[in-house]
């Protein structure tokens, strides 16, 4: 993740590491952040209209958790399995309904396994 590159740099900092290799860190950093950037607007672009998220975690190796709100949970599945992005996605839990700004909506998390795979 980004954040054992970024204590990556860290530490090389205060071992009083290379410059170069600092800045072969960062630069690791900067492509797989930007990597991990497209593939939320990817997931983002994927869930229908009427949902929105909440909290996103992804790792480097495709998987993650995406968390959020829709008038139906499992209709973000669906749109997840045919966007292709991923694979195994799948609910944690049931959805939780709620009204939200006037709405009813259902609070989902979406757990998927690897891109590929």
């Amino acid at each position: 993740t980004l954040e054992v590159q970024v204590q990556s740099i860290l530490t090389e900092r205060t071992r009083g590491g290379d410059v170069r290799r600092m800045v072969a860190v960062g630069h690791v950093a900067d492509r797989d952040g930007a990597r991990l950037s497209r593939r939320l607007i990817e997931l983002a672009r994927a869930l229908p209209d009427s949902a929105f998220l909440t909290s996103a975690a992804l790792r480097a190796d495709g998987s993650g958790t995406l968390s959020g709100a829709a008038p139906r949970s499992a209709d973000v599945v669906v749109a997840l399995e045919r966007g292709g992005f991923v694979t195994r996605p799948h609910l944690e839990g049931r959805g939780v309904r709620e009204t939200m700004g006037g709405r009813a909506l259902e609070r989902f998390t979406v757990i998927f396994g690897e891109a590929g795979r």
